[in-house]
């Protein structure tokens, strides 16, 4: 797990050397990897405590392969965007913004969730 969240860090910083991104748009990126990896960690709360997952694809997954998607999704989005971000900063911004709101909202409701159990 450690290994997990110390890939999801760094991702960030492995993508496309030739991109220096300005700081703004690297607090974009870390907090869009944060969230994601809230999401996992809420998640993985919410089945033990007895919760069952909304997404239908990674409802059948076991915890590692769940984490895999996770992984895999979101080094995508920030890959993908990091080349957005080579040729068009603006679009690329609004895309990490539009992401980081999204899964503000996805953290948020299933930390409610969580709360109303316990």
């Amino acid at each position: 797990m450690k290994k997990l969240l110390i890939l999801i860090i760094i991702v960030p910083f492995l993508a496309t050397a030739q991109t220096k991104p300005e700081l703004t748009y690297k607090v974009l990126e870390v907090s869009y990897i944060a969230l994601n990896t809230a999401d996992y960690i809420i998640t993985l709360n919410g089945l033990n405590n007895g919760l069952e997952e909304f997404n239908p694809i990674a409802s059948k997954m076991n915890p590692y392969a769940m984490a895999s998607l996770k992984f895999a999704s979101t080094a995508s989005v920030v890959l993908l965007n990091r080349i957005t971000y080579r040729h068009n900063p603006k679009a690329a911004k609004i895309t990490m913004i539009g992401m980081n709101v999204i899964y503000g909202f996805v953290v948020s409701h299933n930390i409610k969730i969580i709360l109303k159990i316990n």
